[in-house]
């Protein structure tokens, strides 16, 4: 089995534990296809760096995960083949949906969704070398079932058509708006998390201001190495974020939260140094 098996596993085993009925995992292999398409976009074509954006139309009903899943679920991974020299940056995902079944909240897409990457080029490069950037996604996509499979998509720098760029253009415009902004960007200032620990569980709490701070709504939270975090009982309360979460190892130590403040529907993004 497979490491992304074996996490598929682990994900229905944590969603039982959570007291939720543990989705039915189906193999790829099904004739459910919840992934109707996956390609690979150019959308900025530059002397020293490419953005590929690899966009993902789901069949209806189905929804596929952001990089903090939640509750349940795996997170989308991509590994990409590179001419020699390319480099990949970090994957940037837009502001993810929230699902809420019972007591139980994942995050992520519907619909389609695009995935964003910078790819950098060596110092020394020539456009005669054809490079070609393949994207092999792994992924976890759920509906009543969850399956999970693999998709390849590739793309030639060097054999761009005018139609495919502005086919690429096109679907950008539409999610151009949806990627998480600077926090600079609200009227909102996070002036501090503090962490306490009352028995049984322990809290961050971050204290928000400025005009916009009315307006938050929720907070999506990036994965949080060691600890595990209560998604339903985040909560804004008297202007303080309220973020429960849960240590998996006596050693744990948190020091920095990171993730999504919602306003509008809209995300932005904090990070911001924990203290007790």
């Amino acid at each position: 089995m497979n490491v992304r098996a074996v996490l598929a596993s682990l994900a229905l085993v944590a969603t039982a534990r959570l007291g939720a009925a543990a989705p039915l995992l189906l193999p790829q292999e099904t004739e459910e296809k919840p992934l109707r398409r996956v390609e690979l976009l150019v959308l900025e074509n530059r002397s020293d760096e490419v953005t590929v954006g690899l966009h993902v139309e789901l069949a209806p009903g189905w929804y596929l995960y952001w990089l903090n899943p939640g509750d349940a679920g795996l997170a989308p991974l991509i590994r990409w083949q590179l001419p020699l020299g390319f480099e990949a940056g970090r994957l940037r995902f837009r502001t993810p949906q929230k699902f809420v079944h019972g007591d139980i909240v994942t995050y992520g897409f519907t619909d389609e969704t695009l995935i964003l990457c910078d790819i950098r080029r060596p110092e020394k490069y020539s456009a005669a070398d054809r490079p070609t950037i393949t994207a092999v996604l792994d992924w976890m996509a759920c509906r009543e079932s969850c399956i999970t499979g693999e998709s390849t998509a590739q793309v030639n720098l060097s054999d761009l058509s005018p139609t495919e760029t502005q086919k690429s253009r096109s679907i950008l415009s539409r999610f151009s708006s949806r990627y998480p902004k600077s926090l600079s960007a609200a009227q909102l200032t996070a002036n501090g998390a503090r962490l306490t620990k009352p028995p049984g569980r322990w809290t961050v709490e971050v204290t928000l201001s400025g005009r916009d701070a009315a307006r938050v709504s929720d907070f999506y939270p990036y994965p949080l190495a060691d600890f595990v975090i209560d998604h339903y009982q985040i909560a804004m309360k008297e202007g303080k974020l309220i973020i429960p979460v849960e240590p998996s190892n006596p050693s744990a130590v948190l020091s920095m939260i990171s993730g999504l403040v919602i306003i509008d529907g809209a995300g932005f993004v904090v990070s911001i140094p924990v203290k007790e």
